[in-house]
């Protein structure tokens, strides 16, 4: 999927906005026994996302 969506348009931008799309989508409900770790992943997206916003 990846392979296709930068076929025409590989800027850092581009990559960037879909990373973060992806990062967003990996946030998700999570069961009483792992809310630790999601929230543990959810500072990790987020630091990400601030990351990456810097190439848009």
């Amino acid at each position: 999927m990846i392979t296709m969506q930068t076929m025409t348009n590989k800027t850092a931008s581009h990559i960037s906005e879909m990373l973060i799309i992806g990062s967003n989508m990996g946030i998700i409900d999570a069961e009483p026994s792992i809310v630790n770790l999601m929230e543990k992943l959810l500072r990790f997206e987020e630091n990400n996302v601030q990351q990456l916003k810097q190439f848009l």
